[in-house]
């Protein structure tokens, strides 16, 4: 069996009727076999039996039936006995998924092996992946939709009171890892473009910021960019309909 250029498995098989060889493709979703009405040697054409059963193909569309024929198929020395619906039309033969197993020609294997992967083993194969907000290693680019216009909110955010001593804590530069909140939100890249003024004046520039707490002694600072992503498109309005 071979696959040439294309992703269609054929096979060779000799058709003892016809004295002739066919490449036949091997299908495992076809129900029954067919053969081209133009492969039919001239003298086998009167043997071409009626049939009202309807055939179809691929797409769910009917095929052209002229009929079926009784066919010997010779593979690997052994001769097998199956019926063939004749297509008009029809590219290729095809072998139906009853006959691909009666010629040995697929295995069907109800047992798939898989490897024991847990989160451990991933996490110590791929740690990179594990280390909260990461970058992309070389250079990228960025494509932005024609017409599009810088976005900036100058709201402030307001903060909930029992945050309020937790975020204190992470934006002293005494108490920040990084040195101070500044450095921290430009490292992690998710503020740029942060003016060099005071943190307290920087911090009226991001309402679009949450604080997540994690139910620990910090607080995670966040940056939504719902603003930018938003659908611009409005709704229609709806008009209440009086009768």
């Amino acid at each position: 069996m071979s696959s040439g250029k294309s992703t269609s498995w054929t096979v060779p098989i000799l058709i003892l009727e016809f004295k002739k060889t066919l490449t036949f493709l091997v299908d495992t979703g076809a129900d029954v076999n067919c053969i081209p009405l133009k492969l039919i040697p001239p003298r086998f054409v009167n043997q071409i039996r009626n049939t009202n059963k309807v055939i179809n193909g691929p797409d769910g569309n009917p095929l052209e039936v002229s009929g079926w024929l009784a066919i010997t198929l010779v593979h690997n020395k052994q001769n097998f006995s199956v019926n063939s619906f004749v297509i008009k039309n029809l590219t290729s033969p095809i072998l139906s998924r009853e006959t691909i197993s009666q010629l040995k020609l697929l295995k069907l294997s109800k047992h798939v092996n898989a490897s024991n992967v847990n989160n451990v083993t991933v996490e110590s194969e791929f740690p990179n992946l594990f280390k909260e907000i990461g970058e992309f290693k070389g250079e990228g680019s960025i494509k932005l939709k024609e017409g599009a216009t810088p976005f900036a909110q100058t709201a402030p955010r307001p903060v909930p009171i029992p945050l309020m001593q937790k975020l204190e804590r992470e934006i002293k530069p005494e108490t920040c890892e990084f040195g101070n909140l500044k450095d921290e939100l430009i490292r992690d890249r998710i503020v740029v473009g942060m003016s060099d003024t005071k943190i307290s004046e920087a911090m009226q520039l991001k309402s679009n910021l949450t604080l997540n707490d994690r139910q620990s002694e910090n607080i995670n600072i966040l940056k939504h960019q719902k603003h930018i992503q938003r659908n611009k498109s409005q709704a229609p309005p709806i008009k209440p309909n009086m009768t």
